[in-house]
């Protein structure tokens, strides 16, 4: 008995979607998917979830161009090395509180209520490696402190 050609290429697409579904990693996460909770323990033990921007791309574009962030939310920066930070708010339309954190997840400086579409910069006033923003207003409703130690794994 002669199989025809039309079922041949039923055959090999469904060997091309097994395949594809085997080894495509779809539970791999992007950048802007990727998460991790924050815990504020010397502040009522608030804590957060806030995305990551662990390269030159994210840290780059931030919160730009969003309209809301929600009150749980937040944005962890992170660089290759302690380092003095700049931040600015070109293009952010949301006020923020920004929390400057060195390499031992302590508070070194914060920010607070910057103003959206700011062009100045906002310092770490002792080098950093993280910076977190979360909504403005954030550490005064939650007496968050510089030297207050922030919790989360990476």
């Amino acid at each position: 008995m002669k199989k025809s050609i039309p079922f041949y290429f039923i055959i090999l697409c469904l060997l091309i979607s097994i395949a594809f579904l085997l080894f495509y990693p779809t539970n791999k996460k992007t950048i802007d998917e990727e998460t991790i909770k924050i815990f504020f323990p010397e502040s009522e033990n608030i804590n957060i979830t806030a995305e990551i921007a662990n390269n030159e791309k994210s840290r780059a574009r931030g919160l730009m161009h969003r309209k809301k962030l929600d009150e749980d939310r937040g944005m962890l920066f992170i660089f290759p090395k302690e380092q003095n930070l700049s931040f600015w708010m070109k293009d952010t339309y949301i006020p923020l509180d920004i929390i400057f954190l060195d390499e031992n997840k302590q508070i070194t400086t914060i920010h607070q209520d910057s103003k959206p579409l700011d062009t100045g910069t906002y310092k770490s006033q002792y080098p950093s490696k993280y910076a977190l923003e979360v909504n403005a207003g954030f550490c005064e409703k939650y007496t968050i402190k510089v030297k207050d130690q922030v919790v989360f794994s990476l």
